[in-house]
């Protein structure tokens, strides 16, 4: 088993601290005494930090001032932009990507990856913990007081609770669940504990906060806790993650907290439970209701004969359909128009529009059978599984939005999948993971609020869910959904077709004007709001306006 361990050494060897050649020190002990293990120094691709008998991996891009600025041009963050612009502008620090720095180790001659803090001591007894079928093992230190040489025996001093300062990860793993992670900052709030929840999350971990210690620290001031701006965006991403934040708030605080300390060391003493208590706490959601089809096969006969266009309408969004339809005439080239209601609608007189109610498409589906967001799901269902279009390709477009521009469907026989802004709601991976199979395999989110969905490939998913009907489909996942763990429809179907017909789709980023209002406050659109809102939306360079009615 060959095993790359790396660090992020940023300093000539003359000009580190002595607790950071003790980091070395103790790698190269390591080394020494097993053949299958190289060591790494990770760094930016301008930098050339060399140590002895360390292969330096100049490869790193990511920097923390660009990564901090690109982030706060999210919509959601305009106004803390303007608040915080100065110090955003004025950010010259460059300290690297957590996430990079493991796709650079993860791109070494190696069966797993260790990365460890630059100051940390690594024992040999590591090697020991490590067992068949463990996919991650993150491992938390021992503080200790200072100490003069490798040889001597430390004083302990506590048992870190709130960090982990090293990940020994298989690399098959780690290529599988990337795309679930954020770019946290090396060195600043929550990167190791978000890490730590998010691999408990996705895949079987060991860890690795338990007796023996394997890893230790010197106590020594720290510049990490500063109120900075890049913690204020490490805090942010964090906090915006609330399954994340939830799972580790409550771990360190009705476990690790409460462990007892011995001989004047702090949370020393594990409790004799606790693996047991942690499988409990991050896998609340590991029951699977599919049996998957593991002999599945992908369907080979996907043609591009054009498409037709299928909107379903919430009662509520009805007024804003007359805009949709005239922007879709404007704009595209289609077969035909398919509407799809709860009860009728005032008619367009095209024989290019037809109208369905929703239960004429999911004859013995319960709505309220959906055990979260009962009306939400049921649409969903309604896209994915609908059969009344002629075209094999349909392309999806809720009822409160408006075409803006021209959108192109096709590149030559390639449909070219739509999404919109950042976000990476791990509820719906979670769900995906757990459920289906099926790993994030798109480095964006699938969702767009419009998406080209094909039939065949619709009926190739049932068959992979080992599904005959959309109603057993239906029947199988109703019940298994809460607010921390949910389906999305584009989600999964843009990441089943990325995994299984990874060469079918392009992708492409379509720009939103997003806008909305509350309607249990009577807040509905006028006419002359909508016109006024599409005028507006117009002048911008969006593809795409979203006008939401929130119940």
């Amino acid at each position: 088993m060959k095993i790359s361990i790396g660090i992020n050494g940023f300093k000539d060897f003359s000009s580190l601290e002595k607790r950071e050649r003790f980091c070395i020190d103790g790698l190269l002990k390591l080394k020494n005494k097993n053949t299958n293990i190289e060591l790494y120094n990770v760094c930016f691709n301008n930098e050339n930090i060399r140590y002895d008998n360390f292969t330096t991996l100049s490869k790193l891009k990511i920097r923390s001032n660009k990564l901090i600025y690109d982030y706060f041009q999210h919509d959601g963050l305009k106004n803390e932009y303007e608040l915080r612009k100065s110090e955003i502008d004025n950010n010259n620090k460059e300290l690297p990507s957590v996430k990079e720095i493991f796709d650079v180790l993860a791109s070494t001659d190696c069966d797993y990856f260790l990365f460890l803090n630059n100051d940390i001591i690594l024992s040999n007894r590591l090697l020991k913990e490590i067992e068949d079928g463990i996919e991650c093992y993150p491992i938390s230190r021992m503080h200790i007081d200072d100490i003069d040489s490798l040889d001597q025996t430390p004083i302990l001093e506590s048992y870190s609770v709130h960090g982990f300062d090293a990940f020994l990860v298989k690399k098959d793993t780690w290529l599988q669940v990337r795309n679930n992670f954020e770019d946290f900052i090396l060195g600043r709030f929550y990167w190791d504990t978000y890490f730590f929840t998010m691999f408990n999350l996705l895949c079987k971990c060991k860890n690795i906060n338990k007796l023996p210690p394997v890893c230790f620290h010197i106590e020594h001031n720290s510049t990490s806790m500063e109120n900075s701006i890049e913690n204020y965006y490490a805090e942010d991403v964090f906090k915006r993650n609330v399954l994340v934040n939830q799972l580790w708030f409550s771990y360190v605080q009705n476990i690790l907290l409460k462990r007892p300390t011995i001989n004047n060391c702090k949370w020393y003493q594990p409790f004799s439970n606790e693996a047991e208590i942690e499988q409990r706490h991050f896998n609340p959601f590991s029951k699977t209701t599919l049996s998957i089809n593991k002999n599945f096969i992908a369907c080979e006969n996907i043609t591009n004969d054009g498409y037709d266009i299928f909107i379903p309408v919430a009662l509520k969004d009805e007024y804003k359909l007359p805009h949709l339809i005239e922007s879709i005439y404007e704009y595209q080239t289609f077969n035909k128009i398919y509407i799809v209601s709860p009860d009728k609608i005032n008619s367009f007189k095209d024989s290019k529009i037809n109208y369905f109610l929703d239960r004429d498409l999911l004859p013995n589906v319960k709505k309220e059978n959906f055990s979260f967001r009962p009306g939400w799901m049921y649409q969903q269902m309604l896209k994915l599984f609908q059969n009344v279009t002629e075209k094999d390709y349909y392309l999806v477009l809720d009822s409160d939005a408006v075409l803006l521009k021209p959108l192109t469907i096709f590149n030559e026989n390639h449909p070219i999948w739509y999404y919109g802004w950042r976000q990476n709601h791990l509820p719906y991976f979670l769900y995906l993971k757990k459920i289906f199979n099926i790993s994030k395999s798109l480095n964006h989110t699938g969702i767009g609020d419009i998406g080209i969905f094909n039939k065949k490939i619709i009926n190739s998913f049932l068959k992979y869910c080992n599904c005959k009907t959309p109603q057993e489909f239906i029947s199988n996942i109703q019940s298994n959904m809460n607010l921390l763990f949910h389906f999305s429809e584009y989600e999964t179907y843009s990441n089943f077709t990325k995994t299984y017909y990874p060469d079918l789709y392009q992708y492409s980023n379509i720009k939103q004007f997003n806008t909305g209002r509350d309607s249990n406050i009577g807040q509905y659109w006028t006419d002359q709001e909508i016109n006024s809102t599409i005028k507006e939306a117009k002048q911008t360079d969006a593809n795409l306006l979203l006008m939401h009615t929130w119940n």
